[in-house]
């Protein structure tokens, strides 16, 4: 999250209000120190509260006011990567060439800007699965967040099957999830309630153990946001049997014959062995 960049959009973007504005703050609060982010448009439009063609429509007009550039359109097939511009951006697309050059609005202070030409066209094959654009606001990489989410998972669930591979599948799971919001503590806390869980631990008929595939996974059910607010539920655990003194302590010595230091012995201090084994005694007689 770029604290410094929500500043900006809230002192220098004045001519953008309502839902727009919104949008723009959901944005800088994805950010990462590059003005950067990849949020879903479902996810965004859950921040600003309205649906997904609303939260389309204000993106569109962002775009053209110059106040976000598209730096990865997946074109559906995944999240964008989005940049927020403070000062807005303008294409300017010729006619005659078939180029676009790119032009500050910030008549004050005019910037000239060295993105490369190749964001500005249509990409000829499809981009990498794994971008390398940083996601925290202090710059941690993809593989930074891999690292440590791996070592949350095998501190916090020890009774699950350690993770051996991390596979591409798992990875995008991650990004997946960092994508939509979720912070590395969200991570800890699933881990934590997992574990905590009796069922997840294999306490089960079963014998059944989820594992961090079964965590992030995001199907019908999303079991990540499920095991993030859930209440731990453990096996209730059966009360320990209680052995009370008999009304005659005398007849302790017919079930100890040879033990007549136990008749002054005080009740509490004999072992629940013992005490079990006179009670039953006791009952028979």
């Amino acid at each position: 999250m770029s604290i410094r960049l929500q500043s900006q959009v809230w002192e220098e973007c004045t001519d953008v209000s309502g839902t727009k504005l919104l949008l723009l703050l959901a944005l800088a609060d994805f950010a990462d120190d590059q003005c950067q982010c990849f949020p879903k448009i479902k996810t965004l439009a859950g921040r600003i509260r309205t649906d997904e063609r609303v939260t389309r429509k204000h993106m569109k007009e962002l775009k053209e006011l110059g106040y976000v550039e598209v730096l990865d359109d997946s074109s559906g097939r995944r999240s964008n990567v989005y940049k927020v511009h403070v000062n807005p951006v303008k294409i300017d697309r010729s006619k005659k060439t078939g180029q676009k050059r790119q032009v500050t609005s910030d008549r004050s202070n005019p910037v000239k800007f060295d993105t490369p030409p190749y964001l500005y066209n249509e990409p000829s094959i499809e981009p990498s699965i794994t971008p390398q654009t940083p996601q925290g606001a202090g710059g941690m990489s993809y593989e930074d967040y891999y690292t440590e989410i791996l070592d949350l998972y095998h501190e916090h669930c020890p009774s699950l099957p350690p993770v051996r591979n991390l596979n591409d599948k798992r990875k995008k799971l991650i990004r997946q999830r960092l994508s939509e919001g979720y912070t590395i503590a969200d991570f800890a806390q699933a881990f934590r309630n997992t574990e905590a869980d009796d069922f997840m631990t294999g306490k089960n008929d079963r014998k059944w153990k989820a594992n961090i595939d079964y965590i992030l996974r995001n199907g019908k059910e999303d079991k990540f946001l499920q095991l993030l607010e859930a209440t731990p539920t453990a096996t209730p655990t059966q009360p320990e049997p209680q052995y009370f003194e008999p009304a005659n302590r005398s007849d302790i010595l017919m079930v100890f014959p040879d033990r007549t230091d136990l008749v002054d012995t005080p009740w509490s201090e004999l072992t629940p062995d013992v005490q079990q084994v006179i009670n039953e005694k006791c009952k028979e007689l």
